[in-house]
């Protein structure tokens, strides 16, 4: 393959050429060489790209450390028990060298989610966050549930449905119960369905049947609510809680191309050479 030089690109120390460069930094055409014996296309370039720019923008803590690693173990296990296959042989399927090749590619892939957080964060407006707090965000409310077989969650049914109270069953039956007080609406630590089936009832109210959950049954309360904090009070959590919300329906990825290709505008990415620059206009123009 050969290449051909767009911009009078300035030899290294060590006599190198660039073929593009990111601010301050810079690839070459031996780096890219050396990694084209094991890749190609525009996924690599990206990889390379995007390499550069976020080890200089985020510094890695023991925390991160522990999440890539977490993360390293439990896609290894998965694809191990479903496939029945070993650990060397996930490699080899997958196209990675081995675990520090696949190391290095979760954690670029980490780097890119931290930065598409960030990116998101910072272009929030304050319209958004208005409109979020007065259309989409439920006040706090209280959330109880009784977890039980069927047939006692039967019978307690028909006593709720006769006037008998939350506290009334709970004390006529031995079941298991949990009062979780007032869950707002960004508590990560409940159980997603329980909070959804509480927020689809009215104050007061119980599901009007039997609801499964992770393989157990459920009568769910919901009790009173409160009135909103000020939306000032609660800009952050906001702002957090539509990044969260934008990610998780980013399901091709698109806000994340559009986030890096920023990123790539901003660091004032510059090619040397017309076949890279030509993979790269059209993985932008794949996106749009």
């Amino acid at each position: 393959m050969s290449f051909k030089i767009t911009k009078q690109a300035v030899p290294l120390n060590d006599g190198s050429i660039p073929l593009l460069t990111i601010s301050d930094a810079n690839i070459t055409s031996d780096e890219y060489y050396s990694t084209l014996k094991e890749s190609s296309g525009i996924n690599m370039l990206l990889d390379m790209i995007d390499q550069k720019i976020l080890n200089n923008i985020y510094q890695l803590t023991d925390d991160d450390d522990k999440k890539i690693e977490e993360t390293i173990k439990d896609t290894i296990n998965s694809y191990v028990e479903y496939y029945g296959i070993d650990e060397k042989e996930f490699y080899q399927n997958a196209g990675f060298k081995n675990q520090d090749d696949f190391k290095e590619y979760i954690t670029i892939d980490y780097l890119r989610k931290l930065y598409l957080k960030d990116y998101l964060k910072e272009n929030i407006s304050n319209n958004e966050i208005n409109y979020y707090y007065i259309n989409q965000m439920p006040k706090d409310f209280e959330i109880m549930y009784i977890k039980a077989d069927d047939t006692t969650l039967d019978k307690i049914l028909n006593d709720l449905n006769n006037n008998l109270t939350y506290e009334d069953v709970i004390k006529k039956y031995k079941v298991k119960t949990q009062n979780l007080g007032y869950v707002s609406f960004d508590n990560e630590e409940i159980d997603i369905d329980i909070y959804n089936e509480a927020l689809n009832l009215e104050d007061n109210s119980y599901t009007s049947s039997i609801r499964s959950i992770n393989d157990e049954s459920y009568i769910i309360f919901r009790g009173k609510s409160k009135d909103k904090a000020d939306v000032k009070e609660l800009s952050e959590r906001i702002k957090n809680q539509i990044v969260k919300e934008k990610i998780n329906a980013d399901t091709d990825d698109t806000l994340l191309d559009e986030a890096l290709i920023n990123l790539h505008k901003e660091k004032k990415l510059t090619f040397y050479d017309t076949y890279l620059q030509e993979l790269y206009e059209v993985y932008k123009k794949s996106i749009k």
